[in-house]
């Protein structure tokens, strides 16, 4: 197949390399990640609070790892925020997993608020998904 473009790009001569540089051009724009638009203008969304690996806020999986029976056996399933209110703050909503007192895993939410400027989380409530 790559042996046949390359033919048909060959036979067009430097058309034919122009037109094929400017469509890989376009294929790796189109597949660049997307950044909300207010992360761009610098604007404050509650993200730069979030860990870029996994999603999760680290403040909030450690107050939940150190009242965890086995903190080794967290797993981070995900990580909802709602907008800055008018206080500053997010709520925040993390879904996890972690043993049971018989070895098995149970889905558990966390939830929460942290603060904008700081990030530091300022409340935190502990429960199971029902």
């Amino acid at each position: 197949m790559f042996t046949w473009i390359g033919e048909k790009v060959e036979a067009m001569g430097p058309k034919g390399w122009t037109l094929m540089g400017l469509v890989v051009v376009i294929v790796l724009l189109l597949s660049a990640p997307r950044v909300p638009a207010n992360h761009e203008a610098g604007g404050r969304s509650g993200f730069q609070c979030l860990s870029g690996w996994d999603g999760s806020h680290r403040a909030m999986v450690m107050a939940v790892t150190s009242a965890l029976r086995d903190p080794d056996s967290f797993q981070h399933v995900r990580t909802l925020i709602t907008p800055e209110d008018t206080a500053g703050q997010h709520r925040i909503l993390m879904t996890y997993r972690a043993k049971n007192g018989f070895g098995g895993y149970n889905l558990e939410v966390a939830s929460g608020a942290f603060d904008d400027a700081s990030c530091r989380l300022t409340s935190i409530q502990l429960g199971t998904e029902n």
